[in-house]
């Protein structure tokens, strides 16, 4: 029986939606809780961030006063729409694994169809090209259409998500390397600066998120597992997966200040090395057990004031 969906009024006036895949009708207010659940808006919080905090690094170079503030939201927005276009995606391609790990997903609580969910990408998709051609920017497409990219292959096909090493990389390139070349290009940073510079910072950002995004598999290691997913988590487990995203994260700062001190990036990054021992916190794993927080909202908090201390200490 194909899909069918039928809007309709009640007596109240209350619109609502009949799916005929389960004969159940959907009210309107569940399917907005299900699409903002689907993207997710927490994580999109770091992308919009992120493209504030390169702005004014390269506002420190000496090269940003031809640009306005609304390029930079407009850039901002679409990393962000991007991350929640990257989301929706993962969530059609993981229902068997989230009715295990997250049955609180609007796919697997039926608040949404696939459908809807690939209604919602398609949309996405198509704001996404029609801000790129009124930009006109051919580098800043390119990077948007390499996180696009890499958000197919993690989660579709060959669907890296499942192998070691791979996954935790197809997320790191774009929100590190990709994400800061992306603004860079925005504002022809390439022509005017030194690219040491930015493979610097874009490298030691790749370091920290590909550590770090090994915080969001702990709680999905049961899911995982069945689903036959490596990644450090199901590799290692928990406790040695934590004290490599340790590692990792700590890396990064020590890599920015020893680029500092040779003046590959500015001199007041060396400043960043006191934000060594938050990543210590990642050794504590089992303290977070039982906490609604965990560890995967910290490393979010983690990399967002990485990002907005480095970039005071750009100036400096």
């Amino acid at each position: 029986m194909p899909h069918i969906k039928i809007y309709e009024c009640n007596k109240n006036g209350l619109v609502h939606l009949y799916n005929s895949t389960n004969g159940k009708h959907t009210p309107t207010s569940r399917k907005i809780k299900g699409l903002i659940a689907l993207m997710r808006p927490f994580t999109l919080v770091t992308p919009f961030f992120a493209a504030f905090v390169y702005a004014y690094v390269i506002l420190g170079l000496g090269i940003f006063e031809q640009h306005n503030l609304l390029l930079i939201i407009t850039a901002a927005f679409l990393l962000a729409l991007l991350n929640a276009i990257s989301n929706a995606i993962n969530q059609l391609s993981d229902i068997k694994e989230d009715k295990i790990n997250k049955p609180n997903r609007p796919l697997i609580t039926q608040d949404l169809t696939e459908l809807d969910v690939f209604t919602f990408v398609c949309y996405g998709m198509l704001i996404e090209i029609l801000i790129l051609t009124i930009l006109g920017n051919m580098r800043f497409a390119l990077a948007v259409i390499g996180i696009l990219f890499f958000a197919i292959i993690y989660s579709l096909y060959p669907r890296t998500k499942r192998l070691f090493i791979w996954n935790n990389l197809t997320i790191a390139i774009p929100r590190g390397l990709l994400g800061a070349y992306a603004i860079f290009a925005l504002f022809g940073v390439f022509a005017t600066s030194n690219p040491y510079c930015y493979a610097g910072l874009a490298i030691a950002v790749t370091i920290f998120v590909f550590g770090g995004n090994t915080t969001k598999d702990i709680k999905d290691e049961t899911g995982d597992k069945q689903a036959g997913i490596r990644n450090f988590v199901t590799v290692y487990g928990v406790k040695k997966a934590m004290e490599l995203t340790c590692v990792l994260t700590a890396t990064s700062i020590i890599l920015l200040s020893i680029l500092a001190w040779y003046d590959i990036v500015p001199k007041g990054e060396q400043f960043l090395i006191v934000l060594l021992p938050l990543s210590f916190v990642y050794c504590m794993h089992d303290k977070w057990k039982y906490s609604k927080f965990g560890l995967w909202n910290y490393f979010y908090l983690h990399f967002m004031l990485v990002l907005v201390f480095g970039a005071l200490l750009w100036h400096i």
